[in-house]
Order: structure tokens, then sequence, then C-alpha cells
């Protein structure tokens, strides 16, 4: 996050993705943006979205990326900043979620990345994660 970032909200993140997915194609939202979605986190200031690797090279070569944080995520810059990353798209691509027409990470894979980071600003992601999964595994859809 930087000192630029302005919270969005569920509607804000939907279609900052959807323009997303219009211009550049397949995603899937993840961490903070994927919350938000799921209505778990009120806001978020970041879109962290993970792409397919033709899409990430692709992208690489573009004038829209303005920082390399490492080798695996691109910050690109399209009137607004997505964090792009090629880690774990085909992982998570075999197990996610559709909510509102956006694909998100699943809420276990989340949950195991906030516990595996454990800082202070994740812990009430995490009890909030758990409380989801408990409740969503108890309910049956037919």
């Amino acid at each position: 996050m930087n000192s630029n970032s302005i919270p969005m909200n569920k509607r804000t993140v939907i279609t900052k993705i959807q323009y997303f997915q219009n211009h550049f194609g397949d995603c899937i939202a993840m961490a903070g943006c994927a919350l938000v979605i799921m209505g778990l986190r009120e806001q978020t200031t970041d879109i962290d979205l993970a792409i397919p690797q033709k899409l990430f090279d692709s992208l690489a070569l573009t004038n829209e990326v303005i920082q390399l944080k490492n080798p695996d995520i691109l910050k690109i810059d399209m009137m607004d900043v997505y964090d792009v990353s090629n880690n774990g798209y085909d992982e998570y691509s075999k197990n996610f979620v559709l909510m509102d027409g956006i694909k998100i990470q699943s809420p276990e894979a989340i949950l195991e990345l906030k516990k595996r980071l454990n800082r202070p600003k994740d812990q009430l992601d995490i009890q909030k994660l758990e409380q989801y999964i408990k409740f969503k595994d108890k309910v049956s859809i037919r």
C-alpha cells in the first residue's frame, strides 16, 4: 500500500477488476480484494490479481509497467494501480470461487496465506475467514 492509495468498496473493486478483464484478459482476484468481494472486508486499497503466465509476459513488455517489485509481481498503471502476479494462477484457477462474475481466490487459500503471513493486520481477516468457512460448510445448497 502506498500513501496515495484510496480505499475501494466492493462496487469499485468489481468495476476495476471487470475493467482489467475487458482490456487484458483472465484474472483471479486475490487476498484483500477477494475479501471485499466476499463481504468479509468493507474496503481495500489495492487490487491483487493472479494472471496466466502468457498475459504476465506480455504485460511486462508494455508501457503500463511502472515498477517491477520482484520478478514475479508487476505493478501496472492504467488510470489505477493493479498488482499482478503469475504466482499461483495455475493452482488458483483449479479452485476458484465465482462471485459477482469475478473469479476469486478460494476462502481456504486466502486463510492459508493469511495464517502463513500472520501479520497483525491479518488477524481480523483470519477470524472472519474461519467463521465464513465454518458457516459455509454447514450450508447445503440443493
